[in-house]
């Protein structure tokens, strides 16, 4: 028996809630941002608010990810995708790989907005820095959101 294989349809849903908190702070993020940077005032706080947001769906989409991986790489991996569609197999690598590098601008976009609220950093340098690290993660969570659908319609748990 794998582990948390008789949990593994409910926790591959709580996987698919959170990647949708991911995706949709990630945009409201992005809004606010690009908000804060037209001037107009009291957006700083829903910065703050949107990155937090971020940074703890995204961990909780991690850890439900890691839970699922046991009986995703017997059931799935092993016994379907690599031996039949082994780009697959290479996407889903990609997508993890990406994920990991993903959750350092993730946590850095979300001092930096605590940085922004407390000082209105919105004229500061910074915010070049901060909308390249969103603008990857936004990328990052594009990519693994259309592989992770994909690979379901391949095959689910």
């Amino acid at each position: 028996m794998i582990i948390f294989e008789s949990w593994s349809k409910f926790l591959l849903f709580l996987h698919f809630l959170a990647g949708i908190a991911v995706v949709g702070s990630a945009v409201h993020l992005t809004f606010r941002f690009s908000e804060g940077l037209l001037g107009k005032a009291g957006r700083t706080a829903k910065v703050c608010l949107h990155a937090r947001t971020l940074m703890y769906s995204y961990l909780a989409s991690m850890v439900l990810g890691a839970m699922l991986y046991p009986a995703f790489r017997v059931r799935v991996r092993h016994e379907y995708l690599d031996v039949e569609i082994p780009l697959a197999t290479a996407l889903f690598e990609i997508k993890e790989h990406l994920a990991a590098l993903a959750l350092f601008p993730i946590v850095l976009l979300y001092f930096m907005a605590r940085v922004f609220k407390r000082a209105g950093a919105f004229e500061s340098e910074y915010r070049v820095l901060f909308g390249g690290l969103l603008g990857f993660v936004l990328i990052s969570l594009g990519y693994a959101g259309w592989c992770g659908w994909y690979l379901t319609t391949l095959r689910s748990l």
